[in-house]
């Protein structure tokens, strides 16, 4: 996960003496003459009992919480409605995901680890279907549209920042399944 000329030296551990992770394991198919990157189904073993299934209806003063108890988690939303202008997921605080139907960009925002300012990664996208996230206590990754588009950051929430916010502009109804995962040591 490491990335060079992205300030890896300002990274909250290098203190720790340790910088750097793996990426999840992926599937490569070619779809429409582009590559997507899918987790691969193996993966699935490393779900524990479902925390949430919800289906969640947002109008543009609606926000939705979720609770998330653990540092590792699977976040599935499906997009059902695409009337929304703006939907927009915050993460524990520390990453927002934002899609903007107008402009037709996906956006992964977090602070810089150097002077805190927002910085920001986007993709154009003709509009959002799914996404598949994975948490754990340093990293995310994102899945959009099965693999569309990918997005895989580090991230440093604060212990106590434990919620995901979902919030839209516009209507939108989304399908949200979440499942805490196991740690590898739980399944091996």
């Amino acid at each position: 996960m490491g990335v060079p000329g992205q300030d890896e030296d300002k990274h909250l551990t290098v203190t720790n003496k340790w910088i750097h992770a793996m990426t999840l394991p992926r599937e490569l198919s070619i779809k429409d003459g582009k590559v997507n990157q899918t987790p691969i189904k193996e993966l699935e073993i490393l779900r524990e009992e479902i925390v949430h299934q919800l289906n969640l209806s947002l109008t543009e003063s609606d926000q939705q919480f979720i609770d998330m108890d653990k540092e590792t988690a699977e976040l599935l939303l499906e997009v059902d409605d695409q009337s929304t202008e703006r939907l927009e997921i915050s993460i524990r605080g520390e990453v927002r995901l934002i899609f903007n139907q107008e402009k037709k960009v996906f956006t992964l925002e977090r602070k810089s680890f150097v002077d805190g300012l927002m910085e920001r990664r986007q993709c154009e996208l003709k509009n959002l279907q799914q996404l598949q996230v994975f948490l754990d206590a340093s990293t995310i990754e994102v899945f959009v549209n099965n693999g569309e588009e990918v997005f895989t950051a580090r991230m440093f929430p604060f212990e106590e920042y434990k919620q995901v916010k979902i919030g839209s502009v516009g209507e939108t109804t989304i399908n949200l399944s979440h499942w805490n995962l196991k740690s590898h040591s739980q399944v091996f």
